[in-house]
């Protein structure tokens, strides 16, 4: 019997080995991750405060977002369940408004700028 149980040992080993081997990911790598959003500009740290209305079952709230623009852009696209824009601005260097436009098909807001943002600066 010990043989038999000795075998099973050996198999289960090679399986969960097989397992743990065919389960690991690739490293990470953005440019190929997929995804519905377009890849110019990424964001890089979010400042988030929510706050909640409990009798009208509502949130409001501020998200400051700093991002990278990584290939020249006139616009950032962002999701949108759920969600409604009431204001947005670039805020470095300087104060830009930007006026966020719903596309309610794609649950998403655009966020348009007058010129293009070049490449590698961060805001």
């Amino acid at each position: 019997m010990a043989p038999t149980i000795q075998k099973l040992r050996v198999i289960f080993f090679y399986l969960a080995a097989g397992v743990l081997t065919s389960s690991a990911e690739s490293p990470f790598k953005f440019e190929s991750t997929r995804g519905k959003l377009p890849k110019n500009v990424v964001p890089r740290h979010y400042a988030i405060n929510l706050q909640p209305d409990l009798e009208n079952f509502i949130t409001t709230g501020k998200v400051d977002i700093n991002i990278e623009v990584l290939k020249p852009t006139r616009e950032i696209v962002i999701n949108a369940l759920d969600l409604e824009i009431t204001k947005a601005a670039i805020t470095a260097p300087r104060t830009i408004p930007l006026e966020p436009k719903l596309m309610p098909k794609r649950r998403r807001f655009r966020l348009r700028f007058r010129k293009l943002w070049r490449r590698a600066s961060t805001h």
